[in-house]
């Protein structure tokens, strides 16, 4: 890849190494993903793929029951309107469709949401996340 390029372990189609052709992924050394944009479509669109991907979403609710709920409850919230999205994100105030951002998940708390952007709710995830390693650091 020392010329820009990179070749998808699918197609082996040489392409540039951007955003443009291989999807983002930080937990690669390049910072990509193997496979094209073209090939990861076909790939998820297959019935393998769409296996793989029921398979990680039933896991996700088998393993944050609560997390579903409060998903849940938010969007039920939202249509029978006892629950309003806003049309900003609290955090940084661009405009856009926020997110609903739990601080917790007790069931009292479920419609006590944050709304932010989906780059304002990943930051927060990602510091709320390197506070929790410091504190297993400092006190573990």
């Amino acid at each position: 890849m020392a010329d820009g390029m990179k070749t998808c372990t699918k197609c082996q189609a040489k392409l540039p190494a951007t955003a443009t052709f291989f999807h983002r992924d930080r937990t690669m050394k390049t910072g990509l993903k193997p496979r094209c944009k073209i090939c990861d479509r076909v790939y998820r669109e297959s019935k393998r793929g769409k296996e793989v991907s029921r398979e990680a979403s039933r896991n996700q609710r088998l393993l944050y029951p609560e997390r579903m709920k409060a998903y849940n409850e938010v969007n039920n919230a939202i249509r029978a309107g006892k629950l309003i999205r806003p049309n900003r994100c609290g955090r940084c105030f661009r405009e856009c469709v926020p997110e609903a951002h739990h601080e917790n998940y007790a069931e009292e708390c479920w419609l006590n949401v944050y709304w932010l952007c989906i780059k304002c709710h990943r930051d927060w995830h990602k510091k709320l996340k390197l506070q929790l390693r410091a504190e297993e650091c400092c006190h573990g």
